[in-house]
C-alpha cells in the first residue's frame, strides 16, 4: 500500500514539474522588427508586443534584422539571436549551450545603439548585374531529371513533422536546407545559365542556376513555382497551397506573402541567405514587384 501511494505521489510530482516547465514564463521587454509567435496548440501567428508573456512551447519567429529581448523567470535579461524560428525552450537551450552570457543586460530597455538602429540595407550584388535572360530561356533550363526526382524523393522522406499548416511550405523549407547543405560552389557574373540537372551534378552554379535548381525541385514535389529576375536579383516564388483566408496560419506579417488564388511566398536566392527564413524575409522586399509582374503576365 505504501509503495502504491509513493508511486502515485511521484507521478503527481512529475506531472506538476512537467506542467511548470511547459508554462515557464518569459516576459517580452523589447522588440524591434516584426517578431511573431504561434502559441502552443494554436494554428495562428500573432505579432509579439512588449510586456507579452511567452511560454516554453510557443513557436517564435524573429526576422534576420529583428531584436527580441526577454526577462527570464529568474529575473535575468536575455537578447535572443535574430534570424531564427524555434520554440522558446529550444531558443534558450541553444543559447545557453553556446555559453553565451544571458545576464549582460541590467534592464529591458534598449541600448543607445539599439534605440537608433535602422533596418539593414540590402547591398548584396549592388555592383554586379545579371544578363537579361528571358523567361523562356529560364523555363527551358528548369528540367526535372531522374537525379532531381531522386533528390526530392529522399528529402521528402526525411521531412519531419512540421509546425507549418502548409505541407508545401514544410517541403520547401526542407528542400532549401538540403540544397544549402550540399555546399554548391558559387559562380559570380555568369555569362550563361545551366540546367537544373547540370547544377546538381556539377555542384556549382550562379544565383540564377541555384534558383533554377530549387524551382525544379519544388516542381518535382508538385509545388507550383517560378523563377523571377528583378533588377540584379534572383527570386523564386512558390504556392503554399493555403487559402488566402488562412493567411494567419502562415504569418501575421502580410509583407511575407502575396495572394493569387492561393497564398504564394517569395524567396530571394543568394549565397548570403544562410537559411530559408533569411531568404524569405529578403524576398518580402520585392513582394509588390513580383505581384505586379504576375498581373502583367
Amino acid at each position: 500500500m505504501k509503495k502504491t501511494l509513493l508511486f502515485i505521489l511521484m507521478c503527481f510530482n512529475a506531472i506538476i514539474f512537467t506542467n511548470e516547465a511547459l508554462c515557464l514564463p518569459y516576459q517580452v521587454v523589447y522588440t524591434f522588427g516584426f517578431v511573431e509567435v504561434k502559441r502552443n496548440g494554436s494554428e495562428i501567428w500573432e505579432q509579439v508586443n512588449n510586456n507579452q508573456i511567452l511560454l516554453n512551447n510557443d513557436l517564435v519567429r524573429i526576422p534576420p534584422d529583428g531584436i527580441l529581448r526577454i526577462k527570464e523567470p529568474n529575473g535575468d535579461y536575455s537578447n535572443i539571436p535574430a534570424g531564427q524560428e524555434n520554440r522558446m525552450k529550444d531558443i534558450i537551450r541553444l543559447k545557453k549551450s553556446k555559453s553565451e552570457n544571458l545576464t549582460n543586460y541590467t534592464s529591458g530597455l534598449p541600448t543607445d545603439r539599439e534605440a537608433k538602429i535602422k533596418p539593414k540595407r540590402d547591398n548584396t550584388n549592388k555592383a554586379s548585374s545579371l544578363p537579361a535572360f528571358s523567361d523562356e530561356v529560364i523555363s527551358q533550363k528548369i528540367i526535372i531529371s531522374d537525379n532531381i526526382k531522386a533528390f526530392v524523393s529522399k528529402a521528402k522522406k526525411e521531412t519531419e513533422k512540421s509546425d507549418y499548416t502548409s505541407e508545401n511550405l514544410a517541403i520547401a523549407y526542407n528542400l532549401f536546407s538540403k540544397i544549402k547543405s550540399s555546399n554548391i560552389s558559387k559562380i559570380d557574373n555568369p555569362k550563361s545559365i545551366q540546367s537544373s540537372d547540370q547544377t546538381l551534378m556539377k555542384n556549382q552554379g550562379s544565383d540564377i542556376d541555384y534558383a533554377i535548381l530549387y524551382c525544379a525541385m519544388l516542381r518535382s514535389a508538385n509545388i507550383q513555382s517560378e523563377v523571377k529576375l528583378i533588377g540584379n536579383k534572383v527570386y523564386v516564388i512558390f504556392d503554399t497551397g493555403l487559402n488566402p483566408k488562412k493567411s494567419l496560419c502562415l504569418t501575421a506579417n502580410s509583407a511575407l506573402y502575396f495572394c493569387n488564388e492561393s497564398i504564394w511566398v517569395p524567396l530571394r536566392i543568394n549565397a548570403s541567405d544562410s537559411n530559408f527564413l533569411s531568404a524569405w524575409y529578403n524576398g518580402r522586399k520585392i513582394r509588390q514587384k513580383v505581384t505586379n509582374s504576375i498581373e502583367k503576365g
